[in-house]
């Protein structure tokens, strides 16, 4: 067989993958079910994010980044995957969910905010403060997927990507999701590697299906669920 053939089901490797929580939770299960049914010996591994420099690229601590896309440098490869944005998030059976969604209506309630850093202040109260609007923060979480579990089980309000929420409301969680009264920007999802894994083929098939998963998974459910329709 020539070298640059890969026999998948002979494949035993474990790939080592930067990621955030909140593509883990969308993700993970998927791509680990793409995987297995073409190479069932081969692992992931992901890792937290933490310090997001090319370094754990350069020396092979990992094998992918990734997250947002941004300046990178020569020496690393980028792909884009899908565009992420945010969505308002609230229990099925919250008061929210009947009627218009408006800034004023979004902003009276108490909300939950995902922050590694424990920042309560980010994006969506600029665009609050632009409409006369301020909300009140009432918990602050390490991650998105801490968010939606804690705002399925109370009237906090969250705000988490998209995909994440998209999962919960596949999964019949008791989520309900809707589109934010107010302009956000969105965010590019790219993976990202070191170029000596260019012809190596097990990498290339990773990332191949990763690229799969994420474009199968956002075309399927952007739109697809029915939206608490937000206006200011």
């Amino acid at each position: 067989m020539p070298k640059d053939r890969l026999d998948l089901k002979l494949l035993r490797r474990t790939f080592v993958v930067r990621a955030n929580e909140a593509f883990i939770g969308a993700f993970a299960i998927d791509l680990l079910s793409c995987m297995h049914a073409e190479a069932p010996g081969a692992r992931l591994c992901f890792t937290a994010e933490g310090e997001e420099d090319v370094a754990a690229l350069r020396e092979g601590r990992i094998d992918l980044d990734i997250g947002v896309q941004g300046p990178t440098g020569p020496e690393v490869k980028t792909q884009a995957l899908f565009q992420e944005h945010f969505v308002g998030i609230v229990n099925s059976r919250h008061d929210l969910c009947k009627g218009r969604v408006t800034a004023k209506r979004f902003a009276a309630l108490s909300h939950i905010v995902a922050s590694r850093r424990g920042i309560a202040q980010g994006p969506v109260d600029h665009a609050l403060a632009r409409l006369g609007c301020s909300r009140r923060v009432a918990m602050i979480v390490p991650s998105h997927t801490s968010a939606l579990d804690i705002v399925a089980q109370s009237d906090l309000v969250g705000t988490v990507p998209a995909t994440l929420a998209e999962r919960a409301v596949r999964e019949q969680r008791a989520i309900q999701m809707f589109k934010l009264p107010f302009e956000t920007s969105g965010l590019s999802i790219g993976q990202a590697w070191h170029p000596r894994h260019d012809a190596d083929p097990a990498h290339r098939w990773l990332r191949s299906k990763i690229r799969e998963v994420c474009r199968t998974a956002t075309r399927a459910d952007r739109g697809k669920f029915t939206l608490v329709v937000g206006s200011t």
